[in-house]
């Protein structure tokens, strides 16, 4: 079937050119485009629910209302910790606390101690590294025995390392897909501008689609 939009583009390149209304023709691609162009109405825009959004073209920016990380991240399971008390590993160093995800420790290590961390907890304050599990151990009286040196930065991702906040994350005109459902929620968007969808009520008629 042809729409309503097809029809009058049609019509219009055969007044253009002197065409018989009964005759197709062959015409130049461009001026076929620029004709369409000119005889199609801009749909109109409204809000849908992100759930409903896959497969269909986004008519605003999509922007960062947070750093992501929002926080330095652990990488690993293992210990947060200074990296300059690693240096004469291995070394022992005092357990007192632990940061989970969801569920950080808000307290100041101080030199000589060290906290239990999970994959994707906040590093805590006054660390600058993270010792997997694979290379420390627990001991029974609350330590964490260092077996090897560290590096600062090791196994942790900075804040605002991965999106800036303020920062474009998709751009009017693209197609949504299911990928970027998730992280579109995760900056707080529930509805997006989206084109309005034409209901078959454009379709033409049957005796507008004789012309053809």
């Amino acid at each position: 079937m042809r729409t309503q939009t097809e029809i009058l583009a049609f019509r219009s390149v055969q007044r253009e050119n002197g065409f018989d209304m009964l005759h197709s023709a062959m015409i130049d691609i461009s001026k076929a485009l620029k004709a369409i162009e000119r005889e199609t109405d801009s749909l109109g825009i409204e809000k849908v629910d992100i759930s409903g959004t896959v497969g269909r073209v986004l008519r605003e920016n999509i922007v960062a209302d947070t750093d992501l990380p929002p926080f330095d991240r652990s990488q690993m399971d293992g210990f947060a910790l200074k990296a300059s008390n690693t240096k004469n590993a291995p070394v022992t160093l005092k357990i007192v606390g632990e940061s989970a995800a969801g569920h950080g420790w808000h307290r100041t290590l101080k030199p000589g101690e060290a906290g239990r961390i999970m994959t994707g907890a906040p590093v805590p304050k006054g660390a600058d590294a993270v010792q997997k599990l694979e290379l420390a151990s627990e001991t029974s009286d609350g330590y964490a025995e260092i077996q090897e040196p560290t590096q600062k930065g090791r196994y942790i991702v900075k804040k605002g390392s991965e999106v800036k906040s303020g920062s474009t994350i998709f751009k009017s005109g693209e197609i949504v897909t299911e990928n970027m459902i998730a992280v579109v929620a995760a900056f707080g968007y529930a509805r997006l501008l989206m084109p309005s969808i034409w209901s078959r009520n454009h379709y033409i008629s049957d005796n507008q689609r004789s012309y053809f």
